[in-house]
């Protein structure tokens, strides 16, 4: 009885010690932690080739903070349609569109590609608080993937994720909404 109670106990514990996810990102160690493999999960994974381009999403999503962070989210689908809605310290509060050229759509997604973004882990986190979370992501062809940075560079994210973010910002000229004229 006793040795059951023993492999129960180290189960639960071998659980607990584990990540949330198979692709969250180990976490954080001390305060000069860094992940391994330049912030990639230690085996890599192909980016797989897109077949249906009208399938084709990519997202971005920024959540307030302890301060005035913008707060908002940004689509754009393959077609080059943008969907944006603004929720709290941004200067159009609510739904705003527009549209990308069809290079621009494509720009986007070469970038996804060369970011190897399928290699990510889904959450990358710094052991600190009250800052703005970050949500990337593409879809396409039934495939999803989103990736959480929460000050994700701090602890060793590929830098190749904030450029996205900064990238989806610029193809969709969110400044318009966030910041007016």
């Amino acid at each position: 009885m006793r040795s059951w109670i023993a492999v129960l106990a180290l189960s639960l514990a071998v659980l607990a010690a584990a990540p949330a996810s198979a692709a969250e990102a180990p976490r954080p160690q001390g305060p000069h932690f860094r992940l391994p493999h330049g912030g990639r999960p230690p085996h890599r994974i192909a980016f797989p080739r897109i077949r249906n381009w009208h399938s084709l999403k990519f997202t971005l999503r920024r959540s307030m903070c302890f301060g005035t962070c913008p707060c908002y989210r940004v689509e754009i689908d393959g077609d080059g349609h943008v969907s944006y809605l603004g929720e709290a310290n941004v200067f159009v509060k609510g739904e705003a569109s527009a549209r990308v050229s069809r290079a621009q759509v494509r720009r986007l997604y070469r970038a996804f590609r060369k970011a190897d973004f399928f290699w990510l882990y889904d959450a990358y986190r710094a052991p600190i608080t009250d800052l703005p979370e970050y949500r990337v992501g593409i879809s396409y062809d039934g495939r999803r993937m989103e990736v959480l940075d929460y000050m994700g560079q701090g602890i060793g994210m590929p830098p190749a994720v904030v450029e996205l973010e900064r990238l989806i910002d610029k193809t969709a000229n969110t400044a318009r909404w966030i910041k007016g004229p």
